[in-house]
């Protein structure tokens, strides 16, 4: 019986671990796509503000010319992408964090029984 607990204990703790990297990863892509987000709205902000001159877009490792509103209008569509993302990534982590928790729990009541 004991050994039976046991392997049904690291079962849920292999499981739980794999879930908890996920969860980091996962946590990880949410982060940079705040900053990216971040950084796209202060470019909008940017870019809005400016009356006159030219525009560039870095593509790879050039430099090329821009029409104001076309890069906007860029900007804007990829900052609609990234947040559409990042609403999915966090339904995702609530669901990984609750997933997390209940194994957690099972872990502890299994340990729990395996010392009585």
């Amino acid at each position: 019986m004991a050994l039976e607990i046991n392997e049904d204990l690291a079962r849920k703790y292999e499981e739980y671990e794999n879930l908890k990297n996920v969860y980091l990863y996962s946590e990880r892509i949410y982060l940079e796509l705040q900053q990216k987000l971040a950084e796209i709205d202060s470019a909008i902000n940017e870019l809005s503000n400016l009356k006159e001159g030219k525009v560039y877009k870095m593509v790879e490792t050039i430099l090329i010319e821009k029409n104001k509103d076309d890069l906007l209008k860029e900007l804007n569509e990829e900052k609609e992408a990234i947040e559409i993302r990042l609403k999915s990534i966090k339904k995702q982590l609530d669901a990984y964090k609750e997933r997390l928790s209940n194994l957690y729990n099972e872990i502890e009541k299994m340990i729990n029984k395996q010392n009585k």
